[in-house]
């Protein structure tokens, strides 16, 4: 699929507490010589703001994690 310049680009991240790994540096390295730019990043609050499937399947609650909007403009 052909891209097109000014296509927007919404993405909402968060941690995966498996992979342990900063969802932000995951995507500004997936972002990095791709074509987009990354416009605004905010904090997106966590999923206690809301329905939380986790709670529904762990014996055990767990704090979630802070959730990121990021988007993205392709150039």
């Amino acid at each position: 699929m052909q891209q097109q310049d000014g296509a927007e680009l919404g993405e909402l991240a968060g941690e995966q507490p498996v992979r342990r790994a900063d969802p932000l540096d995951l995507i500004k390295s997936s972002l990095s010589d791709s074509g987009w730019r990354i416009t605004p990043i905010r904090e997106a609050g966590s999923a206690t703001e809301g329905k939380r499937q986790a709670d529904a399947f762990l014996r055990t609650k767990s704090k979630p994690m802070v959730e990121y909007d990021i988007w993205a403009t392709r150039q």
